[in-house]
């Protein structure tokens, strides 16, 4: 079932690029057509149908049988809206865009809190803007309510007042707070000095962990000499309570790359490889697919560059939760990723 889920998800990205793209390119006509098929094939629904509903009976609309709401047809669903609201300001239909852009608002700050898979920048930005455009507009209660259960979600309740136009001030370095773990929130940023020992930075980042809402972490400090402190803090498994140590693994996504360029290139300076090698002749038992490899070759320059031509890592390779898997099984994964188009 997650499989499935995550094919959907990916097909609707590649959706929504092409939406974006026609938008952009002021092919709004076409754009508005992909919107309804994309809401059509991809999320069971009707989008002008929905533009009908009232705010309850559009958060309605996503939710199952049990009454439990869809999170990721909602955000997908909020994701649809927002690109339909940003064509109608295009066509200067201000009203009905600002229509959609409450619609998105209601949408994201329901279901983003329960869908960890789109807490990322691009949707909190979204919302971010949203509020920003938005802080003026008489909005109705239940829409204020959950902006309101939004930001308590992000770990500052405590600056959630009942007036909305108060968002404005806090929301934007609220989030920077909450997803650059800087040392403290921002109530407290302006009290905090650099530690001064390892103990005092140890306690900064257990008390960034309590305010950002962050399970746990690990943190190295390394000199020329060797490590000089490493150890986990706060939680590897909140379910099973299990604590975070020097062994636990984080996913660091793109922060692998620089290790990873690196060392290829300490590897090149000693002889041991070449950027112009071509991928295959070092690792043959990793698959991709090069219509042009007899002629043109992938090497590892191509890998640095990435100028492969493949796609990004798919969703479900994100998705994919195996602490267990090998490398060469994670790269079996979903290797239909690293095709070359071009």
């Amino acid at each position: 079932m997650q499989d499935y889920i995550m094919r959907i998800v990916e097909q609707f990205v590649q959706a929504l690029v092409a939406i974006m793209g026609l938008r952009k390119a002021g092919e709004y006509k076409e754009a508005r057509e992909q919107i309804r098929t994309a809401a059509r094939s991809l999320l069971r629904t009707d989008i002008d149908l929905l533009l009908l509903f009232d705010n309850d009976q559009l958060l309605d609309h996503f939710k199952d049988y049990a009454n439990r709401l869809e999170t990721q047809k909602c955000v997908l669903g909020a994701d649809l809206f927002h690109e339909l609201a940003l064509i109608e300001d295009s066509e200067q239909k201000t009203d009905v865009a600002l229509r959609l852009k409450i619609l998105c608002l209601y949408l994201y700050t329901s279901a983003l809190p329960k869908e960890r898979q789109f807490q990322d920048s691009q949707h909190l930005g979204k919302v971010t803007a949203l509020i920003e455009e938005l802080k003026d507009q008489p909005l109705p209660e239940k829409i204020v309510a959950s902006v309101h259960s939004y930001m308590a979600f992000l770990g500052d309740e405590k600056k959630v007042k009942n007036k909305f136009k108060i968002l404005n001030t806090v929301i934007i370095p609220l989030l920077f707070c909450f997803f650059s773990s800087v040392c403290a929130s921002q109530e407290n940023s302006d009290k905090i000095v650099p530690a001064q020992s390892i103990e005092e930075l140890q306690k900064q980042l257990e008390q960034t962990l309590k305010e950002t809402h962050i399970p746990g972490m690990s943190v190295a400090i390394v000199h020329r000499d060797g490590p000089q402190w490493v150890t986990g803090l706060g939680l590897a498994d909140v379910a099973s309570n299990r604590a975070a140590t020097t062994e636990t693994l984080f996913r660091i996504g793109s922060t692998s790359k620089a290790f990873a360029s690196l060392a290829i290139l300490r590897l090149a300076d000693q002889g041991k490889l070449s950027l112009e090698d071509p991928v295959h002749k070092l690792a043959p038992e990793v698959w991709f697919e090069n219509q042009w490899e007899a002629s043109d070759p992938i090497r590892v320059v191509h890998l640095l560059e990435h100028t492969t031509g493949w796609d990004d890592m798919h969703f479900r390779e994100y998705a994919k939760e195996d602490a267990t898997i090998g490398l060469l099984e994670a790269f079996d994964y979903d290797h239909h990723s690293r095709i070359s188009r071009w």
